[in-house]
């Protein structure tokens, strides 16, 4: 008798462990990155590092709102009134990985509106929500615009808010993050399209390999005008001295 008993006890407990199994596979094939109607969204796989240095991330900070767990998150960008309203691609993702969270192909409803601020928003209760370990301060998001549909050495972005809110923070601190392959030596210029003369440089003399960092920019600082700017990021890898170079092209909205 108490072997039938725990014959049963252990049959009742292979079957709770596959029942177990097949729930957390079901949950896996859920958050796999995948087309979600109006953007691919969700876990994809460690990318392969290719360039000697990637922008990962244009982002306007807006420190009066902080990205917080809400039913759905938004991306907010003021688009280059020259741009092409098919040229925005956007990306958002984790600057240091944890989860390998990944949005990308973005359909807007409506066609992006060059020269006025434009909103994306997508529910939290598909992946964002499943994620414990996805932390909103760690996404970065990226523009990219015109031309430059994949990393290259010279990118055209329009800095977005990622904020959640919605709402564009228009004159906030402009943050560009970059990785590098290796360990670098750097230096960040930004210069106005009109002008030789930099309004903000920033030093990286030591910068780690696979290291995210960030170049970091207060246009309301120096009353920066609306414009076309240029960042430019340009070094050497410390071990081979082997030269970096890298420019990104922005459009400075301003207060909007």
């Amino acid at each position: 008798m108490q072997g039938f008993v725990m014959r049963r006890v252990s049959t009742s407990l292979l079957l709770i462990l596959q029942l177990l199994t097949k729930a957390a596979s079901a949950q896996e094939d859920a958050l796999r990155y995948q087309d979600r109607g109006n953007r691919a969204e969700g876990i994809k796989a460690k990318p392969v590092a290719g360039n000697s240095i990637e922008l990962l991330a244009a982002t306007i900070h807006d420190p009066e709102n902080a990205v917080t767990p809400r039913d759905d998150l938004a991306l907010a960008f003021f688009l280059d009134p020259s741009a092409s309203p098919d040229s925005p691609k956007i990306t958002v993702r984790e600057i240091e990985y944890r989860t390998y969270y990944w949005l990308d192909r973005v359909t807007p409803a409506s066609s992006w509106q060059p020269g006025a601020t434009n909103v994306f928003r997508w529910p939290t209760q598909e992946v964002v929500s499943h994620l414990p370990r996805l932390q909103l301060a760690n996404l970065g998001a990226l523009v990219r615009l015109g031309d430059y549909p994949a990393p290259s050495s010279n990118e055209r972005v329009a800095p977005a808010d990622l904020s959640g809110s919605g709402r564009f923070a228009g004159n906030g601190p402009l943050l560009f993050t970059f990785r590098t392959r290796d360990h670098a030596k750097l230096t960040a210029a930004i210069y106005p399209e009109v002008s030789d003369t930099a309004v903000h440089r920033q030093e990286f003399p030591g910068q780690p390999g696979g290291r995210a960092f960030t170049v970091r920019w207060n246009p309301a600082s120096i009353r920066a005008a609306p414009g076309r700017y240029r960042l430019r990021l340009s070094g050497y890898f410390t071990d081979t001295n082997d030269p970096i170079l890298q420019t990104v092209d922005f459009y400075y909205a301003g207060s909007k």
